[in-house]
């Protein structure tokens, strides 16, 4: 034999099922309410990351532009230096060209070194013949340096 289940049975059946369905309903229905809530969570997370990056982005924005202001007052300044290098350069005077005019200058001196050492020979000479310095010491004035002459 085969049991059939009465209607009675079928409808304690359906009932059951019913009450669990709506408990599965509800459920749902708080899992839903849930998901609302964490999406509007998220949704103030969004806004408030959004704010966030936005001030960041002002605040490296700012900081940028800061950087770049000073690197253009430094270029300025080594601009400035740059021009004053240039006209130092121009007017400095170079080891061989000052080489030469010491050189050029010291011939100069040598020069009228000689020409007042033969002056002051010739002074020596018409002394001796006048006879107001002795011929010995004459030859003694006329051996000192610069320019010793040998007689």
């Amino acid at each position: 034999m085969s049991y059939e289940p009465t209607t009675h049975a079928v409808l304690e059946r359906v009932d059951t099922l019913t009450v669990k369905v709506d408990t599965l309903v509800s459920k749902v229905d708080a899992l839903a309410s849930n998901v609302d809530t964490l999406n509007v969570k998220v949704d103030t997370l969004n806004v408030k990351m959004d704010e966030g990056f936005e001030e960041l982005l002002s605040a490296i924005n700012l900081f940028a532009e800061n950087v770049d202001e000073r690197f253009d007052l430094v270029d300025q300044r080594f601009q400035q230096m740059d021009s004053r290098l240039n006209k130092v350069e121009a007017t400095m005077v170079t080891k061989e060209y000052l080489d030469t005019k010491l050189a050029d200058l010291r011939g100069d001196l040598i020069l009228l070194a000689r020409k007042s050492n033969r002056k002051f020979e010739s002074l020596v000479e018409e002394l001796v013949q006048e006879g107001r310095l002795a011929p010995k010491a004459a030859r003694l004035i006329l051996a000192l340096e610069p320019f010793p002459l040998a007689k």
